[in-house]
């Protein structure tokens, strides 16, 4: 499958799609979104062992508002983001991913797009401070879909500005040029792989 047009509205998730991604709630809220805002797009883009389950879930929901795109190259995934609209951070809603900081955060503050954040706790503060996206709960459609809505109708200027808010942010607290304090965050990185 290819990316939406360029007049749909894209949320974008790019990794793993496995069991502590969780994304049967995303795939639910996509169905509320539909009824309301039939321009925003659900693209998921990766493998993982949820891939199938996944897809069968909106094909059976009918969900034409859903695209899946297999793994692309790495050179490939930052062209992929700079087309997303909003970029999708989703975990299980379990309280070991509340310290978790997942490495694609600070890939998608620096790519400089809006943030969809379907996490709570460390990573969700992240994205309060720096003021460039929306917390949704994770596993609850309807906090995701309404978070997804509210993101769909700002104006094209706002999203730029809170996109422009993360990579700010980026640039001031995470880039490797802030030096040995965020060792931390490394460290979290580590861990990361292994989920």
């Amino acid at each position: 499958d290819s990316f939406p047009s360029s007049d749909k509205f894209t949320i974008l998730f790019a990794g793993t799609m496995g069991k502590a991604q969780a994304l049967d709630g995303v795939i639910a809220a996509a169905e509320i979104v539909k009824k309301q805002q039939p321009q925003v797009n659900f693209v998921f883009v990766g493998g993982g062992i949820e891939l199938d389950h996944l897809k069968q879930l909106a094909i059976n929901r009918k969900l034409d508002n859903v695209t899946f795109i297999p793994k692309v190259p790495m050179s490939q995934v930052g062209a992929m983001l700079q087309q997303a609209d909003v970029l999708l951070v989703h975990l299980k809603n379990d309280s070991l991913f509340t310290v978790t900081i997942p490495s694609k955060i600070q890939a998608y503050f620096a790519v400089g797009k809006p943030v969809l954040m379907g996490l709570l706790g460390d990573a969700a503060s992240l994205v309060a401070e720096a003021k460039c996206g929306v917390i949704a709960t994770p596993e609850n459609p309807q906090s995701i879909a309404d978070a997804a809505i509210s993101l769909a109708t700002l104006s094209p200027a706002e999203l730029h500005a809170m996109g422009q808010r993360g990579k700010d942010f980026y640039d001031r607290e995470m880039s490797l040029e802030v030096g040995v304090s965020n060792f931390s965050i490394l460290f979290d990185q580590a861990i990361e792989l292994k989920l």
